[in-house]
């Protein structure tokens, strides 16, 4: 999660979480806070992490919800506040109970009864007083399950679900355990919060297609594939016998050749990439990470993952020439053309190696790389939702994959030997005997083609 989630005041750590424009009226307020967070850095950190989750989560959840509810919730005042009156009514149930166990029982301490008989009377009274005048639209808040947390029947999707979560020890990231909920919850706006034993194959093939109504292929797939792990665990937890979702696939529309070219990766022109650089650059101060990324992404044809997980001690000279050592070592890569050095563009190379000298030794991008989570896959969509909303960009068939795109493009334009075109460009297909065995003169030649690529030409 992006540290810039946690803050500092008077030494102890909060949370602060800017709500999405879209909900902010249905959230009530701009931002979500938690105070409290303890000194101890990692502990915030790991609390942070499970407050961002549960934040997305209801995130994904609200941009779900049908128009009356939308509409019940707004007239509410938003979930912060029903969440506070529900939480008053809860906390005067529990201490009227109290009260009366304890006047059940009368002991020497007979105050300490009557206190929590007053603190109770006190809050169901202004709890009474909140929802006098707004008794229908909490009605409407309480019929909304996945906003407010109505408990769940055992054995249901959703009582499931909230076990799934509860489970300790699973080494995924909060992006992944997010996608299982929405996709979950997903399943139940199709099917019903059904006994998962009465989950159907029919069920699963409406899913599906539903799916594919909803998002594009891809994702339609990505996210059944994460329902379908669930009923796994499932099986694992012999709640069932056999998963419903097996041999169940997401139908995915039969596209001539001349479709899928045009539904395929775009490479930028010279002023998307001008006007994205111009943008990056522009938002800096609050975002310095961002920048190189970006500048990384364009002028040495790196991949997000690889950029990522770059660490201080892969920016080196070798052979004379200053150049990023790509490596596996602390991550995932495409495949093994993709390791080795690379030298530095002209154009970033000193400005570059400026700002890795201000870092301490460890992550190139400790902010964006997170706290041992691969992180690529959330700063492709961060780049996605500002490639659209604020710089204008609308084609959705432009990502950050585009930048490579871009790359290959120039580096063909720039008509350099094929070799040292497969080498720059680090495919797949290009690693012959020229990368293999050539060593001392490799980084002068590579240097001297990738001077002659400038990917704001295109």
């Amino acid at each position: 999660m992006p540290s810039r989630y946690l803050k500092t005041v008077n030494g102890s750590y909060q949370y602060q979480r800017k709500v999405p424009t879209e909900i902010v009226d249905l959230m009530g307020t701009r931002f979500v806070r938690r105070y409290g967070l303890g000194c101890d850095r990692r502990g915030a950190e790991l609390k942070r992490d499970a407050l961002a989750l549960e934040h997305s989560t209801l995130f994904a959840q609200l941009r779900e919800l049908p128009k009356a509810d939308r509409e019940a919730i707004v007239a509410a005042g938003g979930v912060q506040k029903a969440g506070q009156l529900i939480k008053n009514l809860e906390l005067s149930i529990g201490l009227l109970n109290r009260a009366a166990d304890k006047l059940a029982k009368p002991s020497e301490d007979d105050d300490q009864s009557d206190e929590m008989v007053g603190a109770a009377v006190r809050i169901a009274a202004e709890a009474r007083r909140s929802a006098k005048s707004d008794q229908v639209r909490v009605d409407a808040l309480l019929a909304v399950p996945a906003v407010v947390g109505e408990r769940n029947a055992k054995g249901t999707l959703l009582w499931w679900l909230e076990r799934w979560n509860m489970t300790k020890g699973k080494p995924l990231s909060p992006s992944h355990i997010s996608g299982v909920n929405l996709a979950i919850r997903r399943l139940v706006d199709t099917i019903g919060n059904k006994q998962v034993t009465s989950v159907t194959k029919p069920d699963m093939k409406a899913f599906a297609e539903k799916l594919v109504r909803l998002v594009s292929p891809s994702t339609a797939d990505h996210s059944f594939s994460l329902a379908s792990a669930v009923f796994n665990w499932l099986m694992g937890e012999d709640a069932l016998v056999n998963n419903p979702a097996f041999k169940v696939k997401v139908p995915v529309p039969a596209l001539k050749f001349h479709e899928r070219a045009d539904k395929g990766r775009k490479a930028f022109s010279g002023e998307q990439a001008r006007q994205i650089i111009a943008h990056f650059d522009g938002i800096a101060a609050d975002y310095p990470e961002e920048r190189w990324i970006l500048r990384l992404a364009f002028y040495q044809g790196l991949r997000a993952e690889e950029i990522i997980q770059l660490k201080t001690d892969d920016v080196r000279m070798i052979d004379g020439i200053a150049a990023l050592e790509i490596t596996d070592r602390h991550g995932h890569l495409k495949n093994a053309a993709s390791l080795g050095p690379l030298p530095f563009h002209p154009t970033i190379r000193d400005e570059f190696l400026a700002y890795v000298a201000t870092l301490k030794p460890g992550l190139v991008f400790p902010e964006t790389a997170g706290n041992g989570y691969r992180k690529a896959s959330n700063f492709c969509k961060r780049f996605g939702r500002v490639l659209r909303k604020e710089i204008g960009i609308t084609d959705r068939r432009l990502t950050l994959h585009s930048t490579k795109h871009t790359f290959g493009t120039v580096v063909h334009r720039a008509h350099l030997p094929t070799q040292v075109e497969f080498d720059l460009c680090r495919h797949a297909m290009g690693r012959g005997a020229h990368s293999t065995y050539v060593h001392g003169q490799r980084m002068s030649i590579l240097m001297e083609g990738l001077a002659k690529v400038d990917p704001l030409s295109l």
